[in-house]
């Protein structure tokens, strides 16, 4: 920047002055710098010193210990040289309440986001206080990388992922930056994306900053220029540059993508894991990147969000020492008295506040009047409780307690009713057997999958467990090798008394002529809601009351888990997938009805005469 001068005994005017008269010119006065401040300027970090004599103030340890937040990776983070800064803590709370309006809600709409409790002292002060040193790199970052955040619905999750993506676009002093909203589905991904820009538009502070491309599904920001009236070109300042945009799947290929943050929304509705691995390496030349994680539990285990549910776990417990993440994690579990206000509150953080404690409980009284797929569905969306899927078929703690230690060798020589569901690449083929005893069921269940299915998948489901288990067997290639279920149809054929087999009907032909030549009746199934609504209703029925009997088979409980129901206008029912096209199958079910079917419309064999324990021979 020019200097001012002497000039007859009078001081020159500085070159603001000639900025603001208007009689500023770059070749007498040079070319100018940037003297706009920051939009909202971060404090001091603590020096070396104090970080060494007092990493977490005690009335901080404290708060966090007495709220049960405070977990062995924290106690690590200290031995390892971190910090707490509660000025930098601060700073992100003073943006919410002074830069952020909410947008939506009679009771909320044009006031300040003001943190509720949970959100500041169990979340954000953690999240944007504690730090450490980067050796490499010669800096101060933040201690967090990632944050799982594991609330159920209705608890102010969105406005909480849009301050996060709000902050690190205009507040984080970050150059070039690049804030993504990820999701599986594109619809998903703009509810976050859309919450920022509606929180964009109701802010003063952030609306003149702030350009919003709304058919982009973009927000970008620069730094305010106090010189608008001046050549930008003479100007020497860095521009920001920063963006806000929305990503999905959906979209295509995700590659390439540089973020210093990634909120990801509603991660147990994520399918597959193409787009998450790639944003798992978005990160790799940020200093203090981001990836904030908040979701509501899932009904599929074997998911992305399961693994990360999982992780989450192990950190919290200290199993996992890892002080790079961060996990809350607010559920009821299974031996929690659900009609217990305490446990609402438990699983619940802002009841009260976002969602009607009154409300809460004639939803909790209507969903246990209701049917069972109305409760499972309350305490996955309300208790926030892992297991089953929104409409489920079976009930979860109704299956686990059908289990009975018996094996295949136990039930040689016992009338059974086969089912048999044929598949040729990506579902699996499912044979089963029920086997009728007095009052109850017992069924055995085989699995045959592809070796190339089995690859592209193992890392995503436990096919690597149910075949070390003999519950799965592989085919090589990438179809199903027939022949090795023909004989093991046959084999099982000459071990039980096979009544008879029912199949559907479609890719049949290609086993269903060899085993009439073996022997077994074959019965065709055709796979309709009036052939399933029957046997399905009587599996739903025998589940719940005990007397379907499993041995345990870790691939048919996977199943159970995640199979629903599909309906006619008479209300008949037949299994099908959480969603067409999923990796959740539900072959063994399937087949298993099947089964049933033959149980229940033929009659079972009696006894040979000669077979009769009561015979004597002379």
């Amino acid at each position: 920047m020019a200097k001012p001068g002497r000039k007859k005994g009078h001081l020159l005017k500085t070159v603001e002055q000639h900025v603001a008269d208007g009689t500023y010119r770059a070749d007498r006065h040079g070319v100018l710098a940037d003297l706009s401040k920051p939009f909202f300027p971060k404090p001091p970090h603590r020096t070396p010193s104090q970080r060494k004599r007092w990493p977490v103030p005690v009335a901080w340890e404290r708060t966090w210990k007495s709220r049960g937040i405070w977990t062995p990776n924290d106690d690590l983070a200290v031995e390892r040289g971190c910090w707490f800064d509660e000025r930098h803590a601060e700073h992100f709370r003073d943006f919410c309440r002074k830069c952020l309006s909410l947008w939506e809600g009679k009771q909320w709409a044009g006031k300040p986001f003001e943190l509720m409790e949970w959100q500041w002292l169990d979340v954000f002060s953690r999240l944007f206080g504690w730090f450490k040193w980067n050796a490499e790199w010669e800096v101060v970052e933040r201690r967090f990388d990632r944050a799982f955040i594991f609330v159920p619905k209705k608890q102010g999750k969105s406005p909480m992922a849009a301050a996060v993506g709000g902050y690190i676009l205009t507040a984080d002093g970050e150059q070039g930056g690049k804030v993504l909203s990820a999701a599986s589905a594109r619809e998903q991904a703009a509810i976050v994306h859309g919450h920022a820009m509606n929180m964009v538009q109701a802010s003063p502070a952030l609306s003149e900053r702030c350009r919003i491309n709304r058919s982009t599904h973009c927000i970008s920001f620069e730094p305010p220029d106090l010189f608008k009236h001046v050549d930008p070109e003479q100007v020497k300042r860095q521009p920001a540059n920063n963006v806000y945009k929305s990503i999905s799947s959906e979209a295509g290929p995700q590659e390439g993508q540089n973020a210093n943050c990634i909120v990801a929304d509603e991660l147990h509705v994520w399918q597959g894991r193409k787009l998450w691995d790639t944003l798992e390496y978005a990160f790799e030349s940020r200093i203090s990147p981001l990836l904030f994680m908040i979701t509501t539990a899932g009904d599929d285990e074997q998911s992305v969000c399961y693994e990360q549910y999982e992780y989450a776990k192990d950190v919290a417990s200290g199993h996992q020492k890892d002080i790079g993440f961060l996990p809350y994690i607010r559920e009821a579990s299974k031996d929690d008295d659900l009609d217990d206000p305490e446990i609402w509150r438990k699983a619940n953080p802002s009841l009260g506040i976002t969602i009607s404690a009154d409300r809460f409980r004639e939803q909790y009284q209507k969903a246990k009047k209701s049917s069972s797929a109305a409760l499972s569905s309350f305490k996955r969306y309300r208790f926030n409780m892992w297991g089953t899927v929104a409409n489920p078929m079976l009930n979860a703690d109704a299956w686990d307690a059908c289990y009975e230690p018996y094996t295949a060798e136990s039930m040689v020589g016992n009338i059974a009713y086969g089912g048999l569901d044929l598949s040729k690449t990506e579902d699996m083929t499912a044979f089963a057997l029920m086997f009728p005893e007095a009052d109850q069921v017992r069924q055995l269940v085989w699995f045959w999958l592809p070796e190339e299915t089995y690859e592209k998948a193992k890392t995503r489901v436990d096919y690597p467990e149910w075949v070390a288990e003999g519950w799965l067997n592989l085919c090589p290639g990438a179809v199903i090798d027939y022949e090795m279920v023909l004989k093991h149809i046959v084999w099982c054929a000459d071990r039980y008394r096979l009544v008879s087999l029912r199949f559907d009907p479609y890719k049949s032909q290609v086993i269903t002529p060899a085993l009439d030549r073996a022997g077994v009746v074959c019965i065709e199934f055709p796979q309709t809601i009036v052939h399933f609504a029957e046997p399905t209703a009587e599996y739903q029925r025998m589940v719940s009351n005990g007397t379907l009997r499993h041995n345990g088979n870790g691939c048919l409980t996977w199943q159970s888990r995640h199979v629903k129901t599909k309906a006619d206008a008479n209300k008949n029912e037949r299994p099908v997938k959480p969603v067409r096209g999923d990796i959740r199958t539900i072959d063994g079910i399937v087949a298993g009805i099947m089964a049933l079917d033959g149980k229940l419309r033929e009659p079972e064999p009696q006894a040979s005469f000669y077979e009769s324990e009561t015979v004597e021979f002379v």
